[in-house]
């Protein structure tokens, strides 16, 4: 009887890329190999399938990520009705949400704070609140703490992030924001969108930085990206985004390495056929968890009649856990890792990211 702690891939021959490759060419029956490449721009032109070999000159880890888990996201609009805010929050948090993301659209005092967060725990969730270009971010800051005091609490018991103010010192939620949807032009474009991502973070440490050690800075730091339908190219660009930032930090002599990425749905991500946006909305979310997404927000597709956007908001979030409850993505090592088409996909986006960048910052040394 074979040991369980036997190698059974020794069992099986290893095939060779020519070999894979006239296999291919006798199932295509006529059909030229040349017609299942994919031309993602000008310049990138992936070929039908890659091996072991392709593997050989490649000059970056071959596993970035160290595990897959990530935060259960969903958006909660903050506007004059803060009871109705409550109560999405709180039915949010009900039906599993552990990572609100509160979009804050107008200036909020200590007594608004007390009903927006009315029975809320936030000890035991992930709280990240976005502040729109209508509010005062020192004011807020100033409001919260006033709240956070009159409850025996202080920032540094939170966790989670700050989008829309300065670098918060000494606060244990991160507070660098680096939004890049504005630079997200569909797969075509997707190393420029990772170099800009980069150097706006780049931008950002030094913008924050003022005397202050960089580590700090590092460390509260996160971007927020966007992904679209195009399974593959989107768990490439969430990899290849990891590996840059790892090429940044060690140009700043920083050993943080493991940026936090927060993942949303592009606005272009949905039809008009709900059903079909539930698939979309599906396969998105799993490119977003197999790239290495620390949190997830699925944009809930809208439904009509009796259903209503209740419904819409709880099936959205059952995506997130059957990924995690039933499908157990989060109790996997990194499956795509050894998966040579992916990993090269990386390789292509990282390097032209790269240069790219190292084009347009002249002015930093990496």
């Amino acid at each position: 009887m074979m040991s369980i702690h036997n190698d059974l891939l020794t069992e099986f021959e290893g095939s060779s890329s020519e070999e894979w490759k006239q296999k291919i060419i006798k199932d295509l029956k006529g059909k030229p190999i040349e017609s299942l490449s994919w031309p993602l721009d000008e310049e990138i032109l992936m070929e039908p399938f890659y091996t072991l070999e392709d593997r050989k000159e490649v000059s970056i880890p071959s596993r970035p990520l160290e595990r897959l888990d990530w935060e259960i996201a969903e958006d909660i609009i903050v506007n004059r009705d803060l009871k109705k805010a409550n109560k999405d929050l709180l039915d949010g948090l009900v039906g599993g949400v552990n990572a609100p993301r509160l979009h804050i659209n107008h200036d909020l005092d200590e007594n608004d704070l007390g009903v927006l967060f009315k029975e809320v725990e936030t000890d035991f969730i992930s709280l990240h609140l976005v502040l729109s270009e209508q509010v005062n971010p020192s004011m807020f800051i100033e409001s919260f703490s006033a709240y956070l005091k009159e409850r025996k609490k202080e920032w540094k018991d939170l966790r989670g992030s700050i989008m829309g103010c300065e670098f918060q010192e000494g606060v244990r939620m991160k507070s660098i924001a680096v939004d890049s949807h504005g630079f997200y032009r569909g797969i075509e474009q997707i190393p420029e969108e990772l170099s800009k991502t980069i150097g706006l973070g780049v931008d950002l440490i030094m913008a924050s930085a003022d005397g202050r050690q960089a580590t700090g800075i590092f460390e509260s730091i996160f971007f927020s990206v966007r992904i679209g339908k195009s399974y593959f190219p989107m768990i490439a660009k969430l990899r290849a985004l990891r590996v840059l930032w790892q090429r940044i930090a060690k140009g700043f002599e920083e050993e943080t390495t493991t940026p936090e990425i927060e993942v949303v749905f592009s606005d272009d991500a949905y039809g008009e056929n709900p059903n079909t946006n539930l698939i979309r909305a599906t396969t998105m979310s799993m490119s977003a968890v197999l790239g290495g997404a620390d949190r997830l927000v699925v944009t809930a597709p809208d439904f009509e009649g009796k259903q209503g956007y209740g419904f819409s908001r709880r099936i959205t979030r059952n995506i997130q856990h059957l990924l995690k409850m039933e499908s157990f993505f989060d109790k996997v090592h990194d499956p795509l890792a050894g998966s040579y088409y992916v990993e090269k996909l990386t390789e292509v986006f990282v390097e032209k990211a790269w240069a790219d960048f190292l084009k347009r910052e002249e002015k930093y040394h990496f």
